[in-house]
């Protein structure tokens, strides 16, 4: 930091070249130039970088991207609580490798169609995971395709989270309404 001559503080990079005959000082140079834009842009950088953090670690739901062959590439840390697997577990690995077998069909199906459709957004579906205790959790996706600037999908992002109470009070609901229809056709007049 520098105070210039009219009093205003700025930021300034210097270089210093110092030379030496023998054992002598012979020269000094030194370059100062203003490095405020600089430093502003770090400042952003790492403000964004805070938010990013907060965002992906302290979110309930899972964060990923992936690479255009669906492999993961980075999974937010939430996905331990999701499947007890570490993000460090699933990295390199796809969905389908995690995937209730009736459900990867469905899945594989649901990304080729999207991808030949050059499909951006990707709409809420549903499907199984497998937990590393060997139990299956419902989860519900969404996500997009983000594409290149040569159109060339280059990787997908999508957020997903457990929705596994809600998948048992909708089969609860519909018992009781099977109950329900039941007993009004056998109730007699």
């Amino acid at each position: 930091l520098m105070r210039t001559p009219s009093g205003e503080e700025i930021w300034v990079g210097q270089q210093v070249t110092i030379v030496f005959n023998k054992d002598r000082l012979r020269l000094v140079r030194a370059v100062a130039r203003d490095i405020g834009q600089l430093v502003e842009t770090r400042k952003k950088l790492e403000d964004s970088r805070k938010r990013y953090k907060l965002l992906s670690e302290y979110s309930k739901d899972v964060i990923a991207l992936q690479d255009a062959n669906g492999a993961y590439t980075f999974l937010s840390p939430s996905v331990r609580e999701l499947v007890g697997y570490g993000p460090e577990e699933i990295i390199g690995h796809q969905t389908t490798d995690f995937t209730h077998p009736d459900d990867a069909d469905m899945l594989m199906e649901l990304g080729s169609r999207l991808y030949e459709d050059k499909a951006k957004w990707i709409n809420y579906f549903r499907y199984r995971l497998r937990h590393k205790a060997g139990y299956y959790v419902w989860v519900e996706s969404s996500g997009r395709f983000i594409y290149d600037e040569s159109g060339n999908l280059s990787s997908i992002q999508t957020t997903t989270r457990d929705i596994s109470m809600q998948v048992k009070a909708e089969k609860d609901l519909r018992v009781s309404e099977d109950n329900l229809h039941a007993l009004i056709e056998n109730t007699t007049d």
